[in-house]
């Protein structure tokens, strides 16, 4: 593991204008970017159970270049990096608790402190990625690049269930349901990204509609209501489809609801930093 240690302070910019950041016509909806230091890149990003905190990838580019797993207040304060991921594939996810942080790395899945400490190897899953955690702490869901199949890990014993091909999984914050997106052939004969939802009582798959695009992500506002990122942009999605436009996003990816349910963090595919949006 990497030693921990903290790096300098970030900058918030707010923006309003057009194109990756916004849409001039956002109705007081407010997208506010946090820009990492020089030389670095945030990837992916959760809020902490109690959503003081932001765990991240944290990433190097370069050719001597590291992917981690870092901890930010939720302005983008204080950050600190936990481990060494060692892979671009790298995603992050909360205990309940939020003591510690499960995150896929090239040893498959781990957890980590999140005041720093020891990293502990959970499963052996090379090339695991868009890990979440159930809110009771006893299930893990991640994908397997490549094959793109949703995979349920039980922490109890180690178990793994595959569900089918999906990936960017999420458990309802009641655990009974578990939204993805799936990848899958289109009545022109192409492929479509689609938001789909399991129920685990019977195994019974709903679709949401077109996602569009393979930068779609999906996280819950509650038991009842989700937020996604696709062609159009960030929005709102209630279990029976209906969809409500948010904010004209491009490229946004990542998201993941406050617990206040007033801000979506999210990425935009092409930027370094990370972003918070807010007045939705």
């Amino acid at each position: 593991m990497k030693r921990l240690f903290a790096v300098a302070a970030l900058t918030l910019t707010a923006c309003g204008s057009s194109g990756s950041g916004g849409n001039p016509d956002s109705g007081g909806v407010v997208s506010t970017a946090i820009a990492p230091p020089s030389g670095q890149q945030f990837w992916e990003g959760r809020w902490s159970p109690d959503g003081t905190k932001i765990g991240l990838h944290h990433a190097t580019p370069g050719l001597n270049g590291a992917d981690n797993i870092a901890v930010m207040g939720e302005t983008g304060s204080n950050l600190t990096v936990l481990a060494d991921a060692g892979s671009y594939l790298a995603s992050v996810a909360w205990a309940p608790d939020g003591a510690s942080l499960y995150f896929s790395g090239d040893d498959g899945i781990l957890s980590v402190p999140a005041a720093g400490g020891a990293v502990t190897l959970v499963k052996r899953a090379f090339a695991s990625l868009n890990i979440d955690l159930s809110r009771d702490g006893k299930r893990l869901t991640y994908t397997l690049n490549g094959s793109s199949s949703v995979t349920l890990l039980e922490l109890a014993d180690g178990g793994t269930t595959t569900l089918g091909k999906g990936e960017a999984a999420r458990f309802s914050p009641d655990g009974t349901k578990l939204a993805y997106v799936a990848r899958e052939a289109g009545p022109d004969g192409g492929m479509d990204e689609r938001f789909k939802l399991y129920q685990f009582s019977d195994k019974a798959v709903t679709d949401l509609g077109l996602a569009g695009t393979y930068l779609a992500s999906i996280c819950w506002f509650d038991d009842a209501k989700l937020a996604v990122t696709g062609t159009n942009g960030i929005e709102s999605v209630d279990l029976g489809g209906t969809r409500t436009k948010l904010f004209a996003a491009s490229a946004a990816t990542g998201c993941d609801v406050h617990p206040d349910k007033k801000r979506i963090l999210y990425r935009v595919n092409g930027e370094l930093g990370l972003r918070v949006l807010s007045g939705f």
